[in-house]
This record gives structure tokens, C-alpha cells and sequence, in this order.
């Protein structure tokens, strides 16, 4: 618990107080899914935010395999995967969280244990499985793991789960509800 916290503050420490100068949302594979406008994403890279000059990757992490926050930029965060950048120009949802200032940063947490080939635990593993950046006009960017399913006739969210092992969301303006 104490890791959760200690980590929870690094990442306020980064974000709040910052203004959002440049987001972009990188792939690994060549097909991604793309919801509700140009507002909503799940894929299998990462986003990098530029805010107060700086750069924060939120991307899995290869050394960990866990989902992370590295004050960063996603390509060295991405290094030795081959990537492309989604165009966001036309999202409005992206644009209009350009020139906020992030004024909060939840965390939520999730994990897994380690156990020995007798069944005892060996160890705890704190994982993130969402990071919600809360911004001073109201909206938000909403990063998670999940696994999720479609309506096939409407062809939005029928479910959606946090998975530690799922794909990225990456949400612009609103929150998405994600089953525990």
C-alpha cells in the first residue's frame, strides 16, 4: 500500500500544475479501434502528454510488463518496438484538452501476487490499471488497462473491464465506465 501512495505522489509531482502543450497517441500494431468521434482509442502503444515543457509516457512497460507513468518521452519508453502515431488533427475531444492545466491525477490500483510452487506468497505486485488526469475546464484524459466487448449492432461498449494485461483506453473529455 505504501508503494501505491509513494508512486501516486511522484506522478502529481510530474502532472499537476502543468499545461498540456502536445498529446499523441502511438501503435504497435497496423489496426486499432477508434470510438465515439475521434474521442475514444483502445490500442496496444502508448500517449505521450507534453505539458509544463516536459514529456510523461503512460505505455506499457517492457522491463516491468506493467502499465506505467515515465516522466519520458514514449519512444524511449517504446524503444526496440516499431510504432506509428495515430493523426489526431481532426479530434475535437483532443483539442480541446490542448492549453489545460491538469489539476488532479488519480490512480487506481490493482495487482497480482507471486506465489511459490507450494502456493505461498512470495510477493505483492502493485499495478496501475487507470490514470485520470483531471483538468481545470471540466474535462478529463482517462488512460486504462481493459479488456472489452461490443454491442455488434451498435457497435459500442457492451462491457468494458480493467485487465491488467488488457489493451490501452485512452479517453479525451470523458470517463468511461470500467467494471472492477
Amino acid at each position: 500500500m505504501e508503494n501505491r501512495e509513494v508512486i501516486t505522489s511522484l506522478i502529481k509531482t510530474y502532472l499537476v500544475g502543468k499545461t498540456i502543450g502536445q498529446v499523441s497517441l502511438s501503435m504497435i500494431n497496423a489496426h486499432y479501434l477508434e470510438y465515439e468521434e475521434g474521442r475514444v482509442w483502445v490500442s496496444d502503444g502508448g500517449l505521450e502528454i507534453e505539458a509544463g515543457g516536459e514529456k510523461y509516457a503512460f505505455s506499457f512497460h517492457d522491463e516491468s510488463g506493467n502499465f506505467s507513468c515515465q516522466p519520458m518521452p514514449l519512444d524511449e519508453l517504446m524503444e526496440g518496438f516499431d510504432h506509428y502515431e495515430v493523426d489526431l488533427s481532426e479530434s475535437e475531444a483532443v483539442a480541446g484538452v490542448m492549453g489545460a492545466e491538469i489539476q488532479d491525477v488519480e490512480v487506481l490500483w490493482s495487482g497480482f501476487e507471486v506465489t511459490d510452487y507450494d502456493g505461498s506468497v512470495l510477493e505483492k505486485v502493485d499495478v496501475p490499471v487507470e490514470f485520470l488526469l483531471c483538468l481545470n475546464n471540466g474535462s478529463c484524459i482517462q488512460l486504462a488497462t481493459i479488456h472489452s466487448s461490443l454491442d455488434p449492432e451498435t457497435m459500442k461498449f457492451k462491457e468494458v473491464v480493467y485487465d491488467i494485461e488488457g489493451n490501452l483506453l485512452v479517453s479525451f473529455g470523458e470517463k468511461i465506465d470500467i467494471l472492477l
